[in-house]
């Protein structure tokens, strides 16, 4: 009660807000203390990560900050796509583009196109700055989500700035056969037709085998979503209507120094933007968007022996999005293609990637780790200049010295060459883990990150109804300053129950920030831009319980940014110097009624009111920075998950109980890239309702 009226009164004070917060921040942290001194001690629970660590460990001995979604979170959140696995998620925002039918993501107030995704440690080829990527995963193959936050560009390069999220695919179990299916209906607000047409409908299935030294895996999702909010003959919808084909094959080879792994992702994606009828000549436009991508990669690792290890991965993305405008005369029912520009464009995309690094254990105090990296960028396409391409050269070296059991530090380097822009000569880092003791662990860390421009960024031209955007050749890197800290405490109560609690802060400073701004020549066009200053922090609390049958995680965020997109000496309105601030609070509960094998889950997270400027041009035709806002707003989901047999399980649930649609955002109007007129930016098609058969067969091979 008390946490509700601290935050029902948080939507009338903001000065309250940030005091009130605090106070409870430090009620709850001395009360958990408190609680968990008095218990009893015994063998805690370890969460083992992999992310950017010389040998996977546990979470706690991690130099890094980290956030793991484990696999029993992910079965909670019964989600089709990563975005419903990370939307719960603290510091984490998404936004949607209804023109073309994407998201992309936010992380602690950093957009997207900083924010380095992987799969299995292997980049993730984007078309774009927007981390659309994410939703192109096959979410029934993720076993966990491991989240980075805070630059990783000396481990990871260019766009690691903001962050990283490492997606970690499921195994095959050793000496075994598995095959799971599943098949899930979802309306989509209160639209909704069974298994076609109008709502969400997911089919997919897997199988897995295992046996000695091999072991695959094939696996197939179908994703039909038919759009939401259309006119009364089914057209101009407000979402787009989605179709996705996910097929995926890994093969893996293990001997006693050495394994060999190789993996195959394909998907095929349609959107279909669907114009409204002109009722004055009965025509329409309809622009499919047809989106080929081949996603390899191999790695290979091998232990000599205890002291050297080398770890290396290729990997090799070919990307295709097709553009298809036709003109629909229904008159005479034909159908032609248009001329206008950009309306029939093929953009190929080809990522190379390679990754070799060398562990040497020196001692059980100090192990160095040297690697190299290669990437190859290229894109063509009739709205891209040119046949760009961008070769990539880094050489890494970190080293991890433990001069007691208690205390970790790791040091690093990275040195690059581009072939088209300036790279920072040396990325440093300095990450430090103390542990006190067994459970109470300080985390100390500074990095310096960078990300690069772009293909698409520095050639690309888009112009429609909704666009108006150019690239821009002449842009620099951004470069950014991290400082890091935070406090943990973790207490086994019993074999099966934990309790943990952890306080971190962050600071973030940008120079050379990309951003799209108004062109000064022609207020209608947008370019992008190194003309933006930027800082975040926040300070955060998460606590996490444990038990037998029930997990609760309650946590919240105080995100401060600061977004000066002009000089100071030019600033007049004094409001435009200070940080803006926003609160998050969220709340999770997964029970579990053991004699019925029944699962209950509720998620639910509160997102505060945000400010910041945006780039937008006067009467004048003056470039001048806009003070925007978005309102705050709560969503929910419940579901309940029922053991019928041992392979049998059905789910029931609802999400977004809440029922937002649109959010108030005062930068979306006419001065907006998009355009449009309108200050309310789509958010979600509102409350709706699932129904999903789950079938999980393991069967265990004789050895």
């Amino acid at each position: 009660m008390f946490l509700y009226q601290i935050h029902i009164k948080s939507l009338k004070q903001s000065t309250f807000l940030k005091r009130s917060i605090g106070m409870s921040v430090l009620y709850i942290l001395i009360a958990n203390l408190l609680y968990a001194q008095n218990a009893d001690t015994a063998k805690g629970l370890d969460e083992v990560v992999v992310t950017a660590q010389y040998q996977p460990q546990s979470l706690r001995k991690s130099v890094y900050k980290m956030q793991v979604i484990d696999q029993k979170k992910i079965q909670a959140r019964a989600a089709t796509n990563v975005q419903q696995i990370l939307s719960g998620e603290l510091g984490i925002r998404f936004s949607n583009d209804m023109a073309l039918g994407t998201a992309d993501i936010n992380l602690m107030g950093i957009s997207g196109k900083s924010i380095k995704v992987l799969m299995d440690g292997v980049p993730v080829l984007d078309r774009g700055e927007m981390r659309e990527s994410l939703n192109q995963i096959n979410a029934a193959q993720i076993e966990r989500i491991e989240i980075i936050e805070g630059p990783m560009s000396t481990m990871y390069g260019s766009d690691a700035a903001a962050g990283v999220i490492n997606i970690i695919t499921k195994k095959p179990k050793s000496e075994s056969f598995q095959l799971n299916a599943q098949v899930l209906e979802e309306t989509a607000g209160k639209e909704y037709n069974a298994f076609t047409n109008k709502g969400l409908h997911t089919q997919q299935l897997s199988a897995s085998w295992a046996k000695g030294n091999w072991n695959a895996m094939l696996g197939m999702l179908h994703y039909d979503f038919g759009g939401y909010g259309a006119d009364s003959i089914g057209r101009n919808h407000s979402w787009k209507p989605k179709e996705q084909w996910i097929p995926s094959l890994s093969l893996g080879y293990r001997k006693e120094h050495w394994n060999l792994a190789y993996r195959n992702d394909y998907l095929l994606e349609t959107i279909y933007a669907k114009g409204a009828i002109n009722t004055d000549i009965y025509k329409a436009t309809t622009q499919t968007f047809t989106t080929n991508k081949i996603a390899q990669q191999l790695q290979f690792n091998y232990n000599w022996n205890p002291k050297w290890s080398w770890n290396s991965s290729l990997s090799y993305t070919d990307y295709k999005r097709y553009t298809k405008t036709e003109l629909i005369d229904y008159n005479t029912r034909t159908k032609e293609l248009t001329q206008g520009e950009g309306q029939q464009d093929t953009a190929k995309f080809k990522a190379l990637n390679f990754r070799g690094s060398l562990l040497y254990v020196l001692s059980t105090k100090l192990s160095l780790q040297p690697g190299i990296e290669y990437s190859l960028d290229a894109a063509n396409g009739a709205r891209i200049k040119g046949h760009p391409v961008i070769h990539n050269y880094a050489a890494f070296l970190s080293l991890e010295y433990k001069p007691t059991d208690k205390i970790n530090i790791r040091p690093g380097f990275r040195v690059n060459k581009n072939s088209l822009y300036e790279a920072p000569p040396v990325l440093p880092s300095l990450n430090t883990l103390y542990r006190i003791n067994n459970n109470i662990s300080v985390r100390l860390s500074y990095a310096q990150g960078f990300r690069a421009p772009g293909l698409r960024e520095l050639y690309f031209t888009f112009q429609d109804a909704n666009h108006n955007l150019n690239g821009n050749p002449n842009l620099k890197a951004e470069y950014s300053h991290s400082f890091n800290g935070s406090f943990a405490y973790r207490k086994p109560v019993n074999e099966k129950s934990e309790y943990s609690t952890e306080v971190a802060y962050f600071y973030n400073t940008f120079r050379d920030l990309i951003t799209l701004a108004p062109d000064p020549n022609d207020s209608r066009r947008y370019i992008y831009f190194n003309i933006a200053k930027n800082r975040t922090t926040g300070i955060s609390l998460a606590n996490k319980y444990i038990t037998r049958n029930i997990e609760w995680r309650i946590g919240g965020l105080l995100l401060g940014q600061y977004n000066l997109l002009l000089n100071e000496e030019d600033i007049k309105d004094p409001n435009m110097a200070k940080m803006s601030w926003s609160p998050e609070f969220n709340v999770e509960m997964m029970y579990q009624i053991l004699c019925t094998k029944t699962k209950i889950n509720l998620f639910y997270k509160f997102t505060g009111r945000r400010e910041t400027y945006a780039a937008t041009t006067s009467p004048s035709g003056e470039v001048i920075a806009q003070l925007t806002s978005r309102q705050a707003y709560c969503i929910a989901d419940l579901n309940v998950q029922q053991q019928l047999t041992n392979m049998i399980g059905l789910t029931a649930g609802v999400r977004n109980l809440l029922n937002v649609n649109n959010l108030l955002d005062s930068g979306a109007g006419s001065g907006s890239v998009h355009g449009g007129g309108s200050n309310l930016i789509p958010f979600s098609y509102g409350r709706s309702f699932f129904l999903s058969l789950n079938f999980n067969f393991n069967n265990q091979l004789n050895k």
